[in-house]
């Protein structure tokens, strides 16, 4: 069985990296989604392996800095906030 939570949480980081224009960063995102909704057993393991290989560090989405496109509904601080909860959700989420 796949991993519910973790496609949820996929899911808002990828509409949050697509309302901020961070694209690539949104397209690996959307990957790993679809690979999540899909993967069991070993293949959810290595999933998730990969997503906390990028939440932490130098140029990691912790590193990124989001600027929201005009009419996406956010600004700089939800973005920013919204930003650091996906993290947090996403390391206790990959953690196992």
């Amino acid at each position: 069985m796949s991993d519910a939570a973790l496609v949820d949480a996929l899911d808002e980081l990828a509409t949050l990296l697509r309302a901020c224009n961070q694209i690539d960063h949104a397209k690996w995102t959307e990957e790993r989604r679809a690979l999540a909704a899909a993967a069991t057993g070993d293949q959810l393991t290595e999933v998730k392996k990969e997503v906390r290989g990028v939440l932490a560090g130098m140029g990691s989405l912790s590193d990124l800095y989001l600027v929201p496109e005009p009419g996406s509904g956010l600004d700089e601080a939800e973005a920013r906030r919204r930003q650091f909860e996906l993290v947090d959700r996403l390391d206790e989420l990959t953690a196992s």
